[in-house]
């Protein structure tokens, strides 16, 4: 018998892999394709089943992966090799991660050898960085490299800091004079450190005196997040002239314009408000007590000026002005004497002991006295006065009796008033020549009573009188007269009848002396004499005329 049975054939799927071009060991992964999808891929680890090839897991060589494939009851398989080529492995050998903007430009370096860089504007396809184009900042550095038909890149980074500037300025320029004061430096970037010599401090000030003359190099250094900057200037120092002021510095305010002078001569001396001239003449009464600044500058051939200063110092002159005491009398007792400044120096005479003054030593007059005094600076002021002693009356007079007629002359001194008291009953006379008329022959006390604005002083004399002693005219022919009567200068003796022959006059004061004695010969006609009397005592006074053997009298009074 025979039977029938249908075979159903089915077609092989097709499990061929498609092929992959070589990869690099530094390839992303990929996706393997087959003809007929659906299949499992096997081979290692590189792989998984669903067909992503990883090459940086399989690593440098040829690698075979399978492909098997069922469709229906068939099962196909297939294998591939896939090569995978070894990628560079770049790295940096030279490359400074930091830098400053003001390095020059530096080459960076890597292995292997070949390739090229890139990652920012400022560096070169061969490496070379430049911070003083990039400036601060963080910039990327790319390296690319191929080998084997495979390309490797590796990225690094590079920090440029800004680089400080030390840089700075001489406001006065390089070139100064011993004698200029302090100069600061100021540089771009501050915090740095200065040095070169002691003629510079650490905040950047240059002293010339310090310096002295000749060339000094001043370094200025400054650091900013690692960089630093350094800058150096050379300052030139002339030499100024040697100026000491040696003039004293202590003046009294009266002391007058004093001359100052200094070691070197032929400069100009300045200070303020006017108190010294060019030449150096101080006037302290200008400046006014207190401290004076002044300044001496003296300029050399190298146009540098030496100068020095010093401070005046005037004081004032004590205040020496007396207190005027007054006129004084001089029973008024010793007198203190004051100043506006006490102590101090009196003088002037032995009336003065001290600040004592004694108008009874001293005596009428005037007086001077003068008192001088020294502050603690040594500084002296002097004052003079006069004091007027008004000296005490002394009391004192004459008199010329003419019967009961009595002509008081007085010879006080300084009396300013007078009091007669005539020791008869009659009023008191305040007049300093008095005339009086006693009532009879007798003895009087007359008491004379002088004063003055410092006191009184009192005489008492007798005076006697007698009506028989009274001089009478003996001319009862009116042959004489005497005018004027009474007199003080002259006295004119008129002779009224003719007079012949030689003539005798005698003047006879009251005591019987004759005081004037004159011989004269006339001839028949009438005498008008004119005799000087000025020289007379105050007084009574009696003329006796001889002609031819017949004496005649008259009287006159001389006045004071």
């Amino acid at each position: 018998s025979s039977s029938t049975t249908n075979v159903m054939v089915s077609a092989t799927p097709n499990s061929t892999i498609n092929p992959v071009a070589p990869l690099c060991s530094n390839s992303t992964p990929i996706q393997i394709s087959a003809a007929t999808p659906g299949g499992a891929y096997s081979g290692g680890a590189f792989i998984t089943s669903a067909g992503i090839f990883d090459p940086s897991i399989a690593g440098n060589g040829t690698h075979n992966i399978s492909y098997s494939v069922t469709v229906g009851a068939c099962t196909s398989t297939s294998t591939l090799p896939i090569v995978v080529n070894a990628a560079p492995t770049p790295s940096f050998t030279s490359l400074n991660p930091v830098l400053c903007s003001a390095d020059p430009g530096t080459l960076i370096a890597a292995s292997p050898a070949g390739g090229s860089y890139s990652g920012n504007p400022y560096i070169t396809i061969g490496g070379i960085f430049d911070p003083n184009l990039s400036g601060a900042g963080i910039f990327p550095v790319i390296y690319t490299v191929n080998a084997n038909g495979c390309t490797a890149s590796i990225n690094n980074t590079i920090t440029v800091n800004a680089s400080p500037n030390a840089t700075f300025t001489v406001p006065s320029g390089n070139t100064m004079c011993s004698s200029d004061g302090p100069t600061t430096f100021n540089p771009v970037t501050s915090g740095g450190t200065w040095s070169g010599g002691p003629y510079i401090s650490a905040a950047g000030i240059f002293t010339p005196s310090l310096a002295g003359p000749g060339i000094h190099a001043v370094t200025y250094t400054v650091t900013n997040g690692g960089c630093s900057d350094t800058h150096t200037e050379n300052i030139s120092v002339s030499a100024a002239p040697s100026v000491n002021i040696l003039s004293p510095t202590n003046m009294c305010l009266m002391d007058g314009t004093s001359l100052l002078f200094a070691n070197t001569p032929g400069g100009v001396w300045t200070g303020n408000s006017g108190y010294i001239s060019g030449a150096g003449l101080f006037d302290p009464i200008i400046a006014g007590a207190g401290t004076h600044l002044v300044v001496y500058t003296v300029y050399g051939g190298n146009g540098c000026a030496g100068f020095d200063s010093t401070y005046i110092s005037v004081y004032a002159n004590p205040d020496a002005t007396i207190t005027y005491p007054g006129a004084v009398c001089e029973n008024a007792g010793i007198q203190t004497l004051t100043s506006v400044t006490p102590g101090g120096t009196w003088s002037g005479g032995v009336y003065v002991n001290n600040n004592l003054f004694d108008p009874a030593v001293a005596g009428p007059g005037n007086h001077i006295i003068i008192h001088q005094v020294t502050s603690a600076q040594g500084c002296s002021s002097q004052d003079t006065i006069v004091v007027t002693v008004n000296p005490l009356p002394t009391a004192s007079y004459t008199n010329q009796n003419n019967g009961l007629i009595s002509y008081l002359t007085d010879q006080s001194l300084n009396a300013t008033s007078w009091s007669w008291d005539f020791g008869d009953g009659s009023p008191t006379d305040n007049n300093q020549n008095p005339t009086h008329n006693f009532p009879d022959n007798g003895t009087y006390y007359v008491r004379l009573i002088v004063g003055n604005a410092c006191g009184t002083d009192t005489i008492i004399k007798q005076i006697y009188v007698n009506k028989a002693l009274s001089v009478e005219d003996v001319n009862t022919d009116t042959q004489i007269s005497l005018y004027p009567n009474p007199s003080k200068e002259n006295i004119t003796l008129k002779l009224d009848n003719p007079w012949n022959g030689e003539i005798g006059l005698k003047i006879i004061d009251m005591s019987g002396k004759t005081v004037r004695n004159a011989q004269f010969f006339k001839v028949g006609e009438s005498i008008e004499i004119n005799i000087s009397v000025s020289d007379l005592a105050t007084g009574v006074y009696a003329i006796s005329i001889n002609h031819n053997g017949n004496i005649y009298h008259a009287r006159f009074i001389k006045q004071q």
